[in-house]
């Protein structure tokens, strides 16, 4: 794809492309500001996890868009509605904790949760989480738009 204007165009990059990929190499600062594209890897971008109660699916958690380099990873969490005031996002949530500090060597885990969902939000609270900023009007659900919760936990300041 090619857009233009004026004299500028943006083509879209092919990852085989040499010149593309040698572009910043000489800019070392850079390197970890884009980790997908100076520490090409084979190692997933995404852990999900099936939530089970009695061996039957109840919900899924897990990590998206986990960066290696920066150890660092953002947590997701969703549980059935009936299943919901037991205690299992609860377990869920510290068990994914544990998993990405203890076994990963993550340093930091991020979350999103939708101002709506206070429940989550109390949740990510409870776990250590602390909320870091809010993107305005981010989500669009059920005809209008929400505001994003951005929270955040330091393994140093995570109390098991």
């Amino acid at each position: 794809m090619i857009i233009k204007s004026g004299q500028i165009q943006l083509i879209t990059a092919d990852e085989n492309d040499e010149e593309f990929k040698n572009l910043f190499s000489e800019y070392s600062e850079l390197q970890n500001l884009s980790e997908l594209r100076f520490h090409p890897h084979k190692l997933p971008l995404t852990l999900s996890f099936r939530i089970e109660l009695e061996n039957k699916l109840i919900g899924e958690i897990g990590f998206k868009s986990i960066r290696w380099y920066n150890r660092k990873a953002e947590i997701f969490l969703a549980i059935k509605k009936e299943y919901h005031g037991r205690g299992i996002g609860r377990s869920a949530l510290k068990m994914i904790i544990d998993y990405g500090f203890d076994t990963l060597n993550f340093h930091r885990l991020e979350a999103e949760v939708v101002s709506y969902n206070k429940a989550a939000q109390k949740l990510f609270t409870a776990a250590g989480f602390m909320q870091e900023g809010v993107f305005k009007e981010a989500k669009y659900f059920s005809g209008q738009y929400h505001d994003v919760l951005r929270f955040g936990l330091l393994r140093s300041l995570y109390k098991k």
